[in-house]
């Protein structure tokens, strides 16, 4: 009886710490690090367009100074602001583009790897589920043993009361 309540107090241990790990961190964090890098390519082109317009100003004023040196260099730092502008903003796009791919990844094999736990999770309750079944069978039967133990003791002490 001892060995049976052990084995089922074992499988009820057993089932109840199989279900305590936290799968749900990585994923969060990787959606933490793909919206963080977003927001850092965002704000690199948001820079490159205040600088791209600050260029710009500064030509403007060369042109309404009339001096040729001035607007020359004014006009090739405005062209440099332009393409780097250009350049923040188009690997900005395609960043958040392999970002959603990235994540959609990501979100795919968290999703297969729940199915996993999710099965694993169901075999192991049917694993303990038939442990609970065949220790139940086993308390019965230790129970009618016991009954019938006891049955006999009892007839052996009322026969031995007749017997006086």
């Amino acid at each position: 009886m001892r060995k049976l309540m052990l084995t089922v107090a074992a499988c009820g241990m057993l089932f109840a710490t199989s279900c305590k790990q936290d799968k749900a961190a990585p994923v969060e964090e990787g959606t933490e690090m793909m919206e963080e890098a977003k927001a850092e390519l965002t704000q690199l082109a948001s820079d490159a367009e205040v600088k791209y317009h600050d260029a710009k100003k500064k030509l403007d004023e060369a042109i309404a100074s009339g001096d040729e040196n001035a607007r020359n260099a004014a006009q090739k730092a405005a062209d440099e602001a332009k393409t780097a502008w250009e350049t923040a903003r188009t690997n900005a796009q395609n960043a958040g583009a392999e970002l959603k791919d990235s994540y959609e990844d990501v979100k795919a094999e968290a999703s297969r790897k729940a199915e996993e736990l999710k099965s694993e999770a169901d075999s192991k309750l049917e694993d303990v589920k038939s442990d609970v079944k065949e220790a139940g069978k086993e308390v019965k039967e230790a129970a009618k043993g016991a009954a019938k133990d006891a049955k006999e003791g009892i007839n052996e002490t009322l026969e031995k009361a007749k017997l006086k």
